[in-house]
């Protein structure tokens, strides 16, 4: 199917959100400056000299260095015993005849088709004195 232009109310909009000023910082012409850094990462933001980065290209590493940091430290504090280690991130083991699948980096884990987050010991602790 061919794709279309744009309808006159789309236009019509566009040409009132461009009159905007920035939301944010109020800014004015308006560019995508606040998300430079995600939208660089993803490789959409345009590529010109002296485009103003601001400070979030430094938010961003700082969060993704910090998020690196934590998954190594959970990492490294996860007890391997009694689980079956598929790869250093996947861990499997049978709790009440299901198939429990852990990522001890980031204490997540899934069991009979549910997604959880948290301590997962204390889960299975739970479980078995519950339904054990």
């Amino acid at each position: 199917m061919a794709r279309q232009g744009k309808s006159a109310k789309d236009r019509a909009h566009h040409a009132a959100v461009a009159k905007l000023p920035c939301l944010v910082c109020g800014e004015w012409p308006v560019d995508v400056h606040h998300v430079v850094g995600w939208a660089d990462r993803m490789g959409r933001a345009p590529k010109r000299k002296g485009w103003p980065m601001g400070d979030m290209g430094d938010i961003f590493n700082e969060m993704k260095a910090y998020t690196r940091e934590r998954k190594r430290a959970n990492l490294a504090a996860a007890d391997p015993d009694g689980w079956l280690q598929h790869t250093p991130y996947h861990w499997s083991r049978q709790l009440l005849g299901s198939k429990l699948d852990y990522w001890p980096s980031r204490h997540k884990w899934q069991w009979r088709g549910k997604v959880c987050t948290g301590d997962v010991l204390k889960f299975i602790a739970a479980r078995e004195k519950k339904d054990g």
